[in-house]
């Protein structure tokens, strides 16, 4: 399951998601979330729309949407270079 999960992972920033320095709206679903959402769906999930999806993927460090200016945004990035994926 966890590479499953992980192969979801984002190959670059959707919309300004992370790379923002600015106040603007975090999205609560982005394209990625939509496919993961409706590959889930095929397979049988339910009650796994784009929204908890992309809750998913922020929880489980798919995503860093914390705005550049948050305290969090730089952390999270530097501790991304030591996390080991299960597709590495």
């Amino acid at each position: 399951m966890a590479n499953y999960i992980w192969k979801w992972k984002p190959k670059t920033n959707e919309l300004h998601v992370g790379n923002d320095k600015y106040n603007h709206p975090i999205p609560s679903i982005t394209h990625t979330s939509k496919l993961l959402s409706n590959d889930l769906k095929k397979r049988g999930w339910k009650f796994f729309g784009p929204t908890t999806a992309y809750a998913f993927m922020q929880a489980m460090g798919l995503v860093n949407d914390h705005i550049i200016g948050c305290f969090c945004h730089k952390e999270i990035n530097e501790l991304h270079n030591y996390f080991e994926t299960p597709n590495s």
